[in-house]
């Protein structure tokens, strides 16, 4: 008998790399992701943007989800230092966001009625700034595109004076730039920088295509060429790392120290980059809900399914009503551990097996007792290590200044002994210069 679909349900791969002391990455108990690491989020996501420390997404209805650091407020909720899994932010639960982006300490969005709003360094609830057509951050400031391009820093709003046609712009970390109707690229607010420029991509770098798909970066004053044979069409600078994306929508990440790159087989539908971590969309997930009595008889399978799955670094797929909860369990448990909470299921589990007497309560308790003592233990072998690494470094500084300060005395005595040798020439020939003068007033006197 053919097994009737309810409904669909869609959940979107997101694959992290970099910084992670924050959990900017969303991933627990890992300060550093040296390789792409994909993690699953319980909802479809279509706009992504990375700050310093936190990121942002943006659901397919339109919601807003934060995680990272909020230590001046810059992921819109109250009495959360860090959050390591997506939590929504507050005071905007109307509003249908089509664009966000990220800065230093702060964080902004624009939805479909053109309508901008800011939060962060400080001010928690989202705040109304202006109507705007565009919005994107650099650190420590915002640029509002309406009729012209506004900037908006420490909580002031100016127009920019520009006297050029503006066709786009971007953003560095610290530095305004855009394109004029004949396609050159200016770094505000008048400095032209090259000419046959086809698009500009913000991050802590400032990246560009020409229209020879040529690409750049602009650092320390100047435009940097990246050789990359494929043709382009996205990228995005972080302050060590960059990642491109080709026309087959393939990445290529690139360690800007080394200048060494690495491909990517999987598709991606977005990129972005922080100062020290990326985040790009991968594949999005299409599951179907089956009748209760099919789902009773693949139950068992299903559980062995998703061990495998979790041993292989990937999340089942969900459905609709596990989405919902799992959701919430996030907005509401967003600093808890998910090693706590796998670890909770398990023991109770055991305690529905074994009839034991022992609470949820109790359970999680503990768990989080020993979790907090093994975070504790780490984080002391972190400084031990970090100490012996500073003494070592301290003992081979003073070496190497003790070694320079012995090669510049030694060169100083060089120096006085061919100073001393100088003036003893100097004076040898004073001598014979004297020498002559008198022999010529003898000579001069006997002839006279």
């Amino acid at each position: 008998m053919a097994t009737e679909l309810s409904f669909e349900y869609f959940t979107t791969d997101l694959y992290v790399m970099g910084d992670n002391k924050e959990s900017q990455c969303g991933i627990d108990n890992q300060d550093y992701v040296s390789k792409l690491t994909k993690i699953n989020l319980p909802m479809v996501i279509r706009e992504i943007a990375c700050g310093l420390e936190h990121t942002l997404i943006v659901t397919n209805e339109g919601l807003v989800y934060a995680f990272g650091s909020n230590l001046k407020g810059q992921l819109g909720v109250e009495n959360i230092s860090v959050a390591c899994s997506p939590i929504q932010v507050q005071g905007i639960n109307n509003l249908n966001c089509i664009k966000i982006a990220a800065g230093e300490y702060h964080s902004c969005l624009l939805t479909d009625e053109n309508q901008a709003y800011q939060w962060g360094d400080n001010i928690l609830k989202p705040q109304f700034i202006k109507q705007a057509q565009n919005i994107k951050c650099g650190l420590n400031f915002t640029i509002f595109q309406d009729d012209s391009l506004y900037l908006y820093k420490n909580q002031v709003l100016q127009a920019l004076q520009i006297h050029s046609q503006i066709s786009d712009f971007a953003c560095s970390a610290y530095n305004l730039f855009y394109l004029d109707n004949n396609n050159n690229l200016y770094l505000h607010p008048e400095t032209k920088l090259i000419e046959n420029v086809s698009n500009i991509f913000s991050g802590y770098h400032l990246s560009l295509l020409t229209e020879d798909n040529k690409l750049y970066y602009y650092q320390d004053k100047q435009l940097i060429q990246v050789n990359i044979s494929t043709n382009k069409i996205d990228s995005s600078f972080s302050k060590e790392f960059a990642i491109v994306l080709d026309e087959e929508n393939k990445a290529i990440i690139i360690n800007l120290k080394t200048q060494q790159q690495k491909e990517q087989e999987i598709v991606f539908h977005a990129i972005s980059s922080g100062v020290n971590h990326l985040i790009l969309i991968g594949n999005i997930t299409r599951g179907q809900k089956q009748d209760e009595e099919q789902e009773e008889q693949e139950q068992i399978q299903e559980d062995e399914d998703d061990s495998i799955l979790e041993q292989d670094g990937m999340s089942p797929i969900i459905n609709k009503k596990i989405q919902q909860d799992q959701l919430q369990n996030t907005q509401q448990n967003n600093t808890f551990s998910f090693s706590i909470r796998k670890e909770i299921q398990l023991l109770h589990s055991i305690k529905t097996n074994n009839k034991e007497t022992q609470t949820d309560d109790d359970i999680y308790y503990q768990l989080k007792y020993e979790n907090e003592e093994l975070r504790k233990k780490d984080q002391q072998q972190k400084k031990n290590l970090e100490m012996q690494i500073l003494f070592q470094k301290t003992l081979q500084e003073q070496i190497n200044r003790l070694t320079q300060e012995n090669i510049i005395l030694k060169q100083g005595q060089d120096k006085n002994q061919l100073l001393n040798l100088i003036k003893q020439k100097q004076q040898n020939l004073k001598n014979l210069i004297d020498e002559f003068y008198k022999k010529q007033r003898d000579f001069l006197e006997l002839k006279k």
